[in-house]
């Protein structure tokens, strides 16, 4: 009868123990959510709604580390400076020219965000063969050709209040990237 009432009581605190691990697991999840889609408001980075937008436009936290990924197709002649400052562009000040604020912006209201890296990415189309009698899918090739990741201790620095960092960085090509190469942390661009 012991034997039965403790195999009892250790499996409900077990149940209760893996509801509360789940109920906390979706409250983490839920305020992950919460905050990517508030850094995409900061930044006003997406021009459609949620339910628009392409499967190749995401933006992801891990360990404090917020990545955006936009697809933009890549012009048909690439230029890596003007890539570069588009970049620094909307990275430190937002998409649009009147639009959304910066990489400071987000660390300011987001103290958990320890990084923000930016990535653009091109999407051509393929098509596979799926069995021998013909039958074809179109696959999707993801190609970056932009990235650039600042950290948090480097945007605090910014002391140029956005409206004018948003026209040095985009009235003189040479400017842009002078100012961005002196206050970004990484940067690779594939073209």
């Amino acid at each position: 009868m012991f034997y039965h009432c403790l195999t009892g009581t250790l499996t409900l605190f077990f149940m209760i123990s893996m509801e509360m691990r789940l109920k906390a697991s979706e409250e983490s999840s839920d305020n992950t959510l919460g905050l990517e889609s508030k850094i995409e408001q900061i930044l006003e980075i997406h021009y459609l709604s949620t339910s628009f937008r392409s499967p190749f436009n995401k933006t992801s936290i891990q360990n404090g580390a917020a990545k955006i990924q936009i697809w933009r197709d890549l012009p048909p002649d690439p230029q890596s400076d003007s890539l570069e400052c588009l970049g620094y562009q909307w990275l430190f000040t937002g998409r649009g020219f009147k639009m959304g604020e910066g990489a400071k912006k987000v660390f300011d209201t987001i103290s958990s965000i320890t990084s923000l890296e930016l990535r653009l990415v091109d999407v051509s189309f393929e098509t596979e063969s799926i069995d021998k009698r013909g039958q074809l899918k179109k696959v999707p090739r993801i190609k970056p050709y932009l990235q650039m990741k600042v950290q948090r201790e480097t945007a605090k620095k910014i002391s140029i209040p956005n409206h004018e960092l948003r026209k040095l960085l985009r009235e003189n090509l040479e400017e842009c990237l002078k100012w961005g190469r002196a206050h970004i942390t990484e940067k690779e661009i594939l073209l």
